[in-house]
């Protein structure tokens, strides 16, 4: 897999969009003058591979990297990059039936909320977990430490350790990433164990109990209903008894009264009658009176009187009896009124307690219900845990043993992964054991030969300042010219058979043909060690592992440039 096409738009100093085609298969250098673009293509590579430490972009944040910085109507910065896909064996993982793979990564400034980071594959949005997956199945992972050495940083990675190049060759194989999603997954399988550890015991502490004792209050619950229902039937044939005897007392009272109202009515009207007698009684007792000494022919006259008089005198006997049975029955008329009144306010206080009943009945049925639904949820999780279920955040049921089996294959097939991982690692060991070797037997020889190089360059400004102190003498001057003429040449030989020297381990490999960059002073043989692939050799028996070394090398074909020499390293890919 390697690029075939840039696209930038936006980014850094390209605000219009900007095409880069025809890359060759084996590119792995940019060259040009000071400020032509060459690091913001580069940038823009680790950009769309999903650098996150920015400062290696020269940016200190999202907003940096748009086109001055958003200021100038350019609000987005995109990359595109096409890969050409068509070798199978180095295909990532899933997309080895893409002849191109096509990703694209959109940083857009939102405003009052800070630039948004979007990914592309293939023309469907995806996340940079995924985007990260597919380079780091390959061997990319642009946020390795040495994934991007920056200028200045090469003498650091050839002092680096052998666990330190062993951790590199690793993160180059692909390794850690089956170790971090080891990891993952033990940690999951640790959490999973862990709800199941408290899923039991929340089945054994409390829902069990609960159960039980809701078991009971549901026995309880039907018995006290069963009562409830015989009370409320016996209180409401009560009520409608009291209330019928009620209305039955109110009519009685009410024929009683109305009979009573006939009595003294009745009664009046013979106490008028009575009255009206006594009335005519008495003139006529008056009559007799002046009449009494007129005639003995009067003494039937006397005897009516006599008799009018008894007559009176019962007459008002009988009055006063009626009077006596008129106040009796209004008093009992009062009473039967005060009944009446106390039974209707019992009738009231009575319908009151009935719509209290009915309400709390409603409230028990409610109760009762959201008691049965409860137990009815609770019941669902005891048998699905009995089943070896459990419930999700969605309230799906799912197994318990089908989840724990899932993660157990994930993991057999990460550990069988990372086994296969820790062989090939085991077969790098002594390939990296014997390349560490030769790294040492280097410095070591690249440490005497700068010594030397070292002591000629002291050795000419001793020179050079023993003639300053002299005073000037052609013939002088010419010999000491000469002679740092020959010093030169002698530091250029050394110079110049260390890079044969570098360049034996890989010579023939690859063959570097360059033109002279107008640079002032350039020298060939001082100034450029070659390429990396001229800088080392396998042996013959370890050529099965030459994939791997060119992975944690990086390209073979970047060149490397003398530090001493002109105090800048390339290493453009």
């Amino acid at each position: 897999m390697y690029i075939k096409s840039i696209e930038l738009e936006g980014f850094k100093s390209y605000a219009n969009k900007q095409l880069i085609t025809g890359f060759h298969p084996q590119f792995n250098a940019i060259t040009g003058y000071n400020g032509s673009g060459k690091s913001n293509i580069l940038d823009a590579i680790c950009f769309l591979l999903g650098l996150t430490k920015l400062e290696n972009i020269r940016a200190k944040n999202m907003t940096d990297l748009i086109f001055k910085q958003g200021q100038a109507s350019v609000n987005r910065a995109v990359v595109t990059i096409v890969f050409d896909n068509r070798d199978k064996d180095k295909s990532p993982y899933n997309l080895s039936d893409h002849d191109e793979i096509v990703i694209r990564r959109q940083i857009t400034l939102n405003v009052g909320k800070g630039p948004a980071s979007t990914y592309i594959l293939n023309g469907q949005a995806t996340t940079s977990n995924k985007i990260h997956d597919i380079f780091r199945g390959v061997g990319l992972n642009v946020n390795n430490p040495h994934f991007l050495i920056m200028q200045g940083r090469i003498t650091k990675v050839l002092n680096m350790k052998p666990d330190e190049i062993l951790g590199m060759i690793e993160e180059a194989a692909g390794t850690k990433m089956y170790d971090q999603k080891k990891r993952d997954v033990h940690k999951l399988i640790a959490s999973r164990d862990l709800k199941i550890g408290e899923a039991d015991r929340i089945v054994m502490e409390i829902l069990i109990p609960r159960m039980e004792k809701m078991k009971e209050d549901a026995k309880i619950l039907v018995e006290v209903k069963k009562f409830e229902k015989i009370k409320m039937h016996y209180e409401r044939k009560l009520d409608a008894f009291i209330y019928y005897q009620n209305i039955m007392n109110a009519e009685d009272n009410n024929d009683a009264a109305n009979k009573t109202r006939e009595k003294i009515q009745s009664a009046r009207d013979r106490i008028q009658a009575i009255d009206n007698e006594i009335a005519e009684n008495e003139q006529l007792l008056l009559d007799i009176e002046k009449n009494k000494n007129e005639t003995d022919s009067n003494n039937e006259i006397e005897k009516e009187l006599k008799a009018r008089t008894e007559e009176r005198v019962n007459m008002e006997g009988e009055k006063d009896e009626v009077a006596e049975a008129i106040k009796q029955i209004q008093e009992d008329r009062k009473r039967k009124e005060a009944s009446i009144e106390k039974d209707e306010k019992l009738l009231e206080k009575k319908k009151m307690e009935l719509n209290k009943i009915l309400s709390d009945h409603d409230a028990v049925d409610k109760q009762q219900s959201k008691d049965a639904e409860d137990a009815k949820r609770y019941r669902l999780e005891i048998e699905a845990l009995t089943r070896g279920m459990m419930t999700n955040e969605q309230g799906e049921q799912v197994s318990i043993e089908q989840k724990i089996q899932e993660s157990r294959t994930e993991t057999a097939e990460i550990e069988a992964s990372m086994k296969t991982a820790q062989n090939r690692q085991e077969r790098l060991k002594p390939r990296v054991q014997e390349l560490t070797k030769q790294i040492e037997k280097h410095k070591k020889q690249h440490t005497s030969e700068m010594a030397e190089i070292r002591a000629r360059e002291a050795e000419v400004d001793r020179f050079t300042t023993e003639m300053q102190k002299l005073d000037f003498n052609e013939v002088a001057d010419a010999n000491m010219k000469e002679r740092a003429k020959t010093l030169r040449n002698d530091i250029d030989e050394i110079q110049a058979g260390m890079a044969r020297l570098l360049r034996t381990v890989g010579k023939g490999r690859y063959e570097f043909v360059y033109r002279d960059p107008p640079l002032p002073g350039f020298r060939r043989e001082r100034d450029v060690l070659g390429t990396v692939a001229t800088l080392f050799s396998v042996k013959p028996d370890a050529k099965a592992y030459t994939y791997a070394v060119e992975i944690a090398c990086g390209n073979f074909q970047k060149i490397v440039w003398n530090l001493s020499a002109n105090g800048v390293l390339w290493l453009l890919a």
